[in-house]
């Protein structure tokens, strides 16, 4: 069983993308503490197994290209982003976003048959998960 805890911002009208949240810094994913996941049993991201227990899960926005998803061993951060140490990354895999014409008001991450997604704006960020 996979659990994700994570706040949930709104766009309120802002620009997100490249601005709100820039390209290429390490994102939160999600608002006020970092967004972490918790689960029982190894999964398989990306082919490497991400072993059972609890981490904070951070992405790296790109404008072109596939984004960098990262799990941290870390996963109880107050401050989200700020806190962050890359030391602490256990897995890190790429995945493509996808824009979508309708938008999202407030970010969700889903847990979905094939893994995540994380959606928000015109953001779809699938994760796939074995």
């Amino acid at each position: 069983q996979l659990k994700v805890q994570y706040g949930s911002p709104a766009v309120k009208g802002r620009t997100i993308w490249g601005d709100l949240v820039p390209y290429n810094e390490v994102w939160r994913t999600g608002a006020n503490e970092a967004t972490y996941l918790e689960f029982t049993q190894d999964l398989k991201i990306g082919g490497e197994t991400l072993p059972a227990g609890k981490y904070s899960l951070f992405t790296i926005p790109r404008e072109n290209g596939p984004w960098t998803v990262i799990f941290n061993a870390e996963w109880d951060l107050e401050h989200g982003h700020y806190q962050y140490k890359e030391e602490n990354d256990v897995l890190r895999v790429n995945a493509d976003p996808l824009w979508e014409t309708s938008s999202q008001e407030w970010l969700m991450i889903e847990v979905v048959p094939e893994g995540l997604v994380v959606k928000w704006e015109k953001l779809k960020l699938p994760i796939a998960i074995e």
